[in-house]
């Protein structure tokens, strides 16, 4: 749903398989616009390269259902080879100049078409929704209080157990954000492991060279150097780790998303069954924070006046200053290491917490938005039946000209979508 484009990757061996034409159909509702690629083209002659263009076309149009599809040839190995050499006529031949042309004038032109595409489709969305509401008020109004009431009834009561399904699938998935949590601290006791037994060898190494320094130089040059060591080596594993918890963040929510959009489905086809409309929406996947406030935290903090550990080498024979300052500065960067490590777990901690909450808001403020729109219209209605039938006559029509605006608005933010999305 976040993605402003996508690029599909077909070869002519085969161009489009049915697992990849189904993938199509999931996506095509999220992303406003995919660029086809058809790959290893050099493998065919002219014939048949423009066989395999017109079928890939065609497959590609049979999944989306839709036509006019633009389909780029391209020898992606020829590029290559053609881009080290700096051979700009076989780059040319092999179609990635004109696929990069056609993505760069997207990036700097389309991107404004593709904002106001998904301004227009939540416009759309919304008007579609209200539509369904005032449908849901007319209808109500003009049934029996009897039957009314019955059938508020049986919405009150299967709510009831439609609620229970998405306490349950909230219970789940902050199960689910627990093992996720349980996956870093693994992964950092593995990392710790590591790096323990690395800075054992990597500082006697170091010092094994600087053996004129003073016990009191080597510790401070000993203490830089783990510094620089730990802050590279806990950098690159961030960076490995939150590409991986991010991947399985998007995945489980991928999955709570389709539970939560069945949730407020159950609530609408219970609408549509009891009062005969349709009402509509979507809960967008929420990304796993990037926001973060962590910074290292490599030193001792010692109190004033109190003796450094490297102070008492001072006085003894060189030899044995070097060794006792090499053992306090094994032990420490020990210490480094699993302090960071406590530190690295909690914000990684905080932020998996934080997205889990943003999801679980928005998901039950869609809940919540929903069941009250369709609660009010019912109580509208409700309110409706102690009034005289001219009373009642004047609400229709009023029901009915916002209705009928309603549906201007929905046709007109349409309209634009499709204008706007014929550019991308």
């Amino acid at each position: 749903p976040s993605a402003d484009a996508a690029i599909f990757v077909l070869a002519v061996d085969p161009p489009l398989s049915e697992a990849e034409g189904e993938y199509l159909k999931e996506i095509k509702e999220y992303v406003p616009k995919i660029f086809f690629v058809l790959n290893k083209v050099d493998y065919l002659n002219d014939k048949d390269r423009e066989e395999s263009l017109v079928f890939s076309q065609g497959a590609i149009e049979a999944s989306l259902g839709k036509k006019g599809i633009k389909v780029y040839p391209l020898a992606a190995k020829l590029a290559l080879e053609a881009r080290l050499t700096g051979n700009l006529e076989a780059l040319e031949k092999s179609g990635l100049l004109q696929l990069e042309r056609e993505l760069s004038e997207f990036l700097t032109a389309g991107r404004g078409r593709i904002a106001l595409a998904a301004a227009a489709r939540r416009g759309k969305d919304a008007t579609s929704e209200l539509r369904g509401l005032l449908e849901l008020e007319r209808r109500a109004i003009e049934m029996p209080v009897k039957e009314l009431q019955d059938k508020i009834a049986a919405f009150e009561g299967q709510l009831t157990r439609i609620l229970q399904e998405k306490e349950d699938a909230l219970h789940i998935l902050q199960g689910e954000m627990g093992r996720l949590i349980k996956t870093v601290e693994e992964d950092l006791e593995v990392f710790k492991a590591t790096q323990i037994s690395l800075l054992r060898g990597r500082i006697s190494a170091f010092a094994k060279d600087k053996k004129g320094l003073s016990a009191k130089a080597l510790a401070k040059r000993i203490e830089t150097f783990v510094i620089e060591t730990l802050t590279d080596a806990f950098d690159a594993w961030r960076i490995r780790e939150e590409a991986k918890i991010a991947a399985s963040f998007e995945r489980i929510l991928q999955r709570f998303a389709m539970q939560v959009n069945e949730v407020i489905g159950h609530i609408r086809e219970l609408s549509a069954g009891l009062f005969d409309i349709k009402l509509e929406g979507f809960v967008e996947v929420e990304s796993l924070t990037t926001e973060s406030s962590f910074y290292y935290k490599f030193g001792k903090e010692r109190v004033t006046l109190a003796m450094e550990p490297s102070s008492l080498s001072v006085l003894l024979p060189k030899s044995i200053g070097h060794r006792l300052v090499i053992n306090q500065a094994l032990k420490d960067a020990e210490e480094e290491v699993d302090r960071n490590c406590g530190r690295v777990r909690w914000d990684f901690q905080e932020r998996t917490n934080k997205s889990f909450l943003n999801f679980k808001y928005s998901f039950e403020e869609k809940v919540e938005a929903t069941v009250q729109a369709i609660r009010r219209a019912l109580d509208y209605a409700i309110s409706q039946k102690d009034k005289s039938e001219e009373e009642v006559r004047r609400a229709l029509s009023t029901l009915e000209s916002q209705y009928e605006r309603a549906e201007e608005c929905r046709k007109f933010f349409l309209s634009i979508e499709e204008w706007a999305s014929s550019g991308i």
